[in-house]
């Protein structure tokens, strides 16, 4: 079963647990010639509105039900059937695929259509991305002060900032420990997603766009694979940075490159209701149950001009330009 034709065949519900837009529409592709109006096609991929609606028309262009429903959730809750999966689409296509989302979820909201979904998953990322900048540059502030980091936590206790995102991350930060809930490429990229839809709603994002600033620096260091939260290692005195390195050459295009290999990492058979238990994704977690291996993310064009001038300062409203070679005044 290690084809998405394949599991087609086999399975009327499935669940596709991939990396991006692209891997997304080459699954549907891939599966085509076998679908038909008795498949649901469950999309937990966080890949923005745009591509979300693309991928339901495909899906129902070969005849098959379509349900916008990306997650939320750690790997530990994935392993413990407590996600979060936000709904949007027919309720038709819904109650086929609500018992078998039920038992790796502990919770679903439901959106409206379909894009409505993939539109609030995009929104809560923005939030965390933003959050886990603002808790690193406070721990750094506190450590450099000569202070405890733990005392940090222990103040956080009995302020009203406290949430289970700090109560998650900051004992990582703490330890220097940056094991993987939710890698810094992909987080990336989902603020890439969201830049791009606030750029075309005309909407003035600069926190969100400080925030993708400062993750590409990451990745530029060769973080990527690492938790998200390892941007707490940016934040250092200038004295103790270490020269920065050589920035990639940023490829002309975001179009995934042609040999990727997109998996299916979830296929559910609707008879007999127990799907694998699905890897866990971000928001605090891994993202996907089975990835495409991008080896770096790739920037909207024209970003190329202003993001190696950027990377290396605190990002502004002209950041958030950057990033798609638009104008566009906020």
């Amino acid at each position: 079963m290690g084809s998405p034709g394949e599991i087609a065949g086999l399975c009327q519900v499935i669940q596709l647990f991939v990396t991006d837009g692209f891997a997304v529409m080459q699954c549907i592709e891939d599966m085509g010639p076998r679908l038909t109006g008795e498949h649901v096609i469950c999309c937990h991929a966080t890949i923005g509105r745009e591509a979300t609606l693309e991928a339901a028309e495909r899906a129902k262009a070969y005849g098959a039900q379509f349900l916008d429903a990306p997650f939320t959730g750690s790997k530990n809750a994935a392993a413990q059937g407590a996600l979060c999966y936000y709904i949007g689409g027919d309720e038709t296509a819904y109650k086929r695929a609500e018992p078998i989302l039920r038992d790796s979820s502990k919770a679903m909201v439901k959106a409206g259509k379909i894009g409505d979904a993939a539109t609030l998953k995009v929104a809560t990322n923005m939030i965390v991305a933003s959050t886990g900048q603002i808790l690193a540059e406070a721990f750094a502030l506190v450590k450099k002060s000569g202070i405890n980091p733990t005392m940090l936590a222990s103040a956080m206790e009995h302020h009203a900032a406290r949430s289970v995102f700090v109560d998650m991350k900051l004992p990582g930060m703490i330890a220097g420990n940056y094991e993987p809930h939710f890698s810094l490429k992909h987080m990336f990229k989902d603020v890439q997603i969201a830049l791009q839809m606030a750029n075309d709603a005309g909407l003035h994002v600069p926190a969100t766009a400080t925030a993708a600033a400062v993750l590409y620096n990451g990745i530029v260091q060769g973080w990527g694979e690492e938790d998200f939260t390892c941007i707490a290692k940016l934040s250092v005195p200038l004295d103790e940075k270490q020269p920065e390195p050589e920035l990639p050459v940023v490829p002309a295009t975001s179009e995934a490159p042609a040999e990727a290999k997109p998996e299916v990492a979830v296929a559910v058979d609707a008879k007999t209701e127990q799907p694998s238990s699905p890897a866990a994704e971000p928001d605090q977690p891994k993202e996907q149950a089975a990835e495409t291996n991008a080896s770096e993310p790739d920037l909207p064009p024209g970003a190329a001009a202003e993001v190696e001038a950027e990377a290396a300062k605190p990002a502004t409203v002209g950041m958030w330009r950057s990033f798609f070679g638009k104008t566009k005044t906020p």
